[in-house]
């Protein structure tokens, strides 16, 4: 095939030489594209130096034992560190309050829940605030409202839970309540971190 050559790369897309056959007379530096073998080389001075890489093989200083081999699903699942816990408090009585205390850990469930034996005039709610490492916070409420009773709740669950999703570390949660005045009432959280490391 008829070669392609120029001064300082400047024809051949860029190689001094485009060609099948190894060039002649080269000088350091320049560059051949053999497209019978589709590889490209430098010139050292006195041998061509493939810059192409298609196998570790082609490389020096890497050895077999430098790189380990796919993981199979069972090694994968036993490399794999999990932790996990679940922290919880209740409140009852009209104004009544709570912290969870947390280690900046990551969310995967929470639930807020209500409960009521009476129907009030106005509202019966709990409410739980998640303070973040990151010093954001996001508020989430469980609520009877208009003389109902019984229950109500609020679930957040990862990784529907674009906290989570974020990556956003929990610090603590305040919790507060609020009812109409009665002793039959009472609301809790209950907070479920999931951790791989």
């Amino acid at each position: 095939m008829v070669g392609i050559s120029g001064g300082g790369g400047g024809d051949g897309g860029g190689y001094n030489y485009v060609q099948d056959a190894e060039p002649g007379d080269p000088s350091e530096g320049e560059e051949w594209y053999d497209n019978g073998a589709d590889a490209a080389f430098v010139y050292d001075g006195s041998a061509w130096i493939e810059q192409t890489v298609v196998d570790h093989g082609q490389l020096s200083g890497v050895g077999s034992g430098d790189h380990h081999s796919r993981y199979s699903d069972n090694e994968a699942r036993s490399a794999v560190r999990v932790r996990g816990g679940k922290e919880s408090a209740s409140v009852s009585g009209d104004g009544d309050s709570a912290t969870i205390y947390l280690n900046d850990d990551l969310p995967w469930r929470l639930r807020v829940s209500v409960y009521s034996e009476t129907g009030y005039e106005d509202k019966t709610e709990t409410t739980a605030t998640l303070n973040f490492a990151d010093g954001s916070t996001s508020t989430y409420t469980a609520t009877i409202r208009y003389g109902r009773d019984g229950s109500a709740e609020t679930i957040k669950e990862a990784p529907l839970w674009s906290d989570f999703e974020n990556g956003k570390r929990v610090d603590n949660i305040d919790i507060n309540f609020v009812q109409d005045p009665s002793d039959s009432a009472s609301g809790s959280v209950e907070f479920l971190w999931l951790e791989v490391f």
